[in-house]
């Protein structure tokens, strides 16, 4: 990464040696990352180590000399909405959109109607009164 053409978030913070190791590197570790796979949340975010964000940070090891090197990540899942939708109208057996829809009579319903022949209409004699 070149400092020089971007600007990167850095913070440091001054702790006593003693407490370092034992206190920070603990609090880190219990709001470390979990995979977004394994919860029903939307949005999912913790500490990760700064050499690997997909390591876990139980194995890592974050103390480099007298600093502690470590990432935030934030996840957030979303399904895409072309996805959505076909899966929606798989649910709902709604045909897709631009394709007409094809419906065909009941053959007992349509015998049931009496149709009208060009015989049938007799013509009638209206005259004025």
């Amino acid at each position: 990464m070149n400092l020089m053409k971007f600007s990167i978030p850095l913070t440091l913070y001054r702790l006593e040696p003693s407490t370092l190791v034992n206190v920070t590197g603990d609090a880190i570790r219990r709001f470390a990352f979990r995979s977004i796979d394994n919860t029903p949340d939307e949005k999912v975010y913790g500490f990760v180590p700064e050499d690997d964000m997909f390591a876990d940070l139980e194995t890592s090891i974050l103390e480099k000399g007298q600093y502690m090197s470590f990432g935030f990540r934030i996840d957030t899942g979303k399904i895409p909405s072309a996805i959505l939708k076909k899966h929606l109208a798989e649910m709902t057996r709604a045909p897709p959109r631009g394709k007409a829809r094809r419906s065909f009579p009941d053959p007992e319903r349509r015998n049931s109607k009496t149709f009208a022949s060009p015989g049938s209409f007799q013509k009638q004699n209206t005259a004025p009164l």
